[in-house]
């Protein structure tokens, strides 16, 4: 009802009251349970039992763990929820409202219940073509990515060893909680069978492999469970080798020397032909007769006996050429 008219304005029965956004103290103290209603846009709007006071709690302030596509996923128009008063703007009449902060971060829980460098077991929430999801215990994911799912296997996608529902024991790498992301390990939960390679298989070593896999260029061979080296088709034997699969099939045990180690690239480079060529010699004697905890060579010491031959060979050369020139 039009109580009055002016040059100025009309004056409707909201002028005979006072503006209950005049008092900032006030209108937080009034913000305790709020009632949904809602707005042409769909987004929810949350009115104070005072009349005239209104807030808006946005959709990324419902939930810390949801990625909601519409409030009504949360909250029921007319249901009385407990909200959080963020900011007040008196000049602008704006209320921004929290309805997930009146609960704990369960992202800072995170942080404090499953620490870096801690274990747990969860269960797979979901898969990605880059990663696998974990639930922790305190409700959120973490996402363990497919370089960290296993330590020996090439995995292109977590599908290959893992499914939605199953139960896996991870180690926490990292946790933001300001950027909510939590970056767990499912191969640093075992021990990396490499970090005993260049003790159990050191240069120089006769070892028994099975064949595994056969490509043109050579044969990958496995030492143990999880650990795999190349024999390159030059080092299958003295002889020029045509086809790999003339001289090795898959499943043969086969007795390899193993000539070099690269535990960061994890290769190991085996050799048939090494191993016929020194099987007499004393190097190969003083390799295979070594006790396993006596200390490995390094590269200077196996390479200095073929450089001292070759620099031999060359001075021979080079007085054999200066002897003809004088002639």
């Amino acid at each position: 009802m039009v109580l009055a008219v002016t040059r100025d304005h009309l004056a409707g029965p909201e002028a005979t009251h006072p503006d209950p956004w005049q008092d900032a103290v006030k209108v937080s103290r009034r913000l305790r349970r709020l009632r949904p209603g809602r707005q042409p846009d769909r987004r929810p709007r949350f009115v104070c039992s005072e009349p005239g006071i209104e807030g808006l709690i946005h959709i990324s302030e419902i939930s810390w763990t949801r990625r909601l596509r519409h409030p009504g996923e949360v909250l029921k128009e007319g249901e009385v929820v407990q909200v959080r008063v963020l900011d007040v703007d008196l000049t602008k009449k704006r209320i921004s409202l929290s309805y997930k902060q009146t609960e704990p971060d369960p992202w800072t829980l995170a942080a404090e219940s499953t620490p870096e460098g801690s274990f747990f077991e969860g269960e797979v929430t979901g898969l990605t073509d880059f990663g696998a999801f974990v639930r922790l215990p305190c409700g959120v994911d973490g996402m363990i990515h497919v370089s960290d799912l296993s330590w020996t296997r090439r995995v292109r996608k977590p599908s290959e060893m893992l499914k939605k529902g199953d139960r896996v024991k991870v180690k926490v790498l990292e946790i933001n909680p300001a950027e909510q992301r939590i970056a767990l390990g499912l191969k640093q939960a075992e021990e990396d069978p490499w970090a005993m390679v260049p003790v159990k298989y050191p240069v120089g070593s006769i070892v028994e492999v099975t064949v595994g896999k056969l490509a043109d260029f050579g044969a990958f061979c496995e030492l143990e469970e999880g650990v795999e080296g190349l024999a390159h088709i030059s080092e299958l034997s003295e002889t020029k080798v045509g086809q790999i699969g003339d001289v090795l099939k898959v499943g043969d045990r086969v007795k390899m020397k193993v000539v070099k180690i690269d535990p960061g690239q994890r290769r190991i480079g085996l050799s048939v032909k090494a191993l016929e060529r020194g099987a007499a010699s004393p190097e190969d004697e003083r390799y295979a007769n070594a006790a396993p905890d006596a200390p490995l060579a390094n590269l200077g010491e196996l390479l200095a006996p073929l450089m001292e031959s070759a620099r031999a060979e060359k001075k021979a050369q080079e007085q054999q050429g200066r002897n003809e020139e004088s002639s």
